[in-house]
């Protein structure tokens, strides 16, 4: 039950020739959370930056998704209120495009805020919290390290090469002696559904921390 701090990841994959793999490519990872304690509550901030290098990524993004970590977002660990790697892009079958840039690729960006607070004590074995949350993710593929209009092509006039998600919600921590079990209820403002709401909805069951 982290409640001050930082935590900070760094990751670097490739996969190319040398490894008998095509097309190559490379992604830099970052990950940074904080841990604020406000009284007995904790308040916590957390960026995911994962940038992608491949040749014509608006073909190749599948090639990312199938062997690596970086591909679409959504779930209980990334935006809530949407489905498992349901942030997604679209893509192309072919083409002839040229390779305009060493830095084409992909941005992935994902960020969490969540308060968490005491409800009840000893519930069943542990302390019960619960927590109020706000995500948001976004997905580009790029032409260059920040250029990223879609590509001149006429097979890309109805396709979306951007995706953003943006999820909020509340849920329960019920902290067991075996780790922290989590409930949320997530609602998707961007997202129309028929329903009580009108917008898409998901309730996410978890066992451990969500961020």
């Amino acid at each position: 039950n982290p409640h001050m701090g930082t935590r900070l990841q760094l990751a670097l994959e490739y996969s190319g020739r040398l490894f008998g793999s095509y097309p190559e490519f490379w992604i830099s990872k970052t990950q940074v959370a904080g841990y604020i304690p406000i009284g007995r509550s904790t308040f916590v901030l957390q960026t995911v930056i994962h940038r992608a290098f491949i040749a014509n990524p608006f073909v190749n993004w599948s090639k990312l998704e199938e062997e690596s970590g970086t591909g679409p977002l959504g779930g209980d660990r990334q935006v809530r209120g949407y489905a498992k790697d349901s942030i997604n892009v679209d893509t192309l079958a072919q083409s002839t495009r040229a390779r305009t840039s060493p830095w084409e690729g992909a941005w992935r960006l994902q960020g969490n805020a969540e308060m968490r607070f005491l409800l009840a004590k000893q519930v069943l074995f542990g302390d019960l919290h619960g927590a109020l949350f706000n995500d948001v993710g976004f997905l580009t593929l790029c032409t260059g390290m920040w250029n990223c209009k879609p590509p001149n092509d006429p097979d890309a006039q109805d396709k979306s090469f951007q995706k953003f998600g943006w999820g909020l919600g509340v849920g329960l921590r019920h902290l067991l002696p075996i780790g922290p079990l989590t409930l949320d209820f997530a609602l998707a403002p961007l997202e129309k559904a028929q329903g009580p709401f009108g917008r898409q909805w998901r309730i996410h069951f978890s066992f451990g921390y969500p961020i």
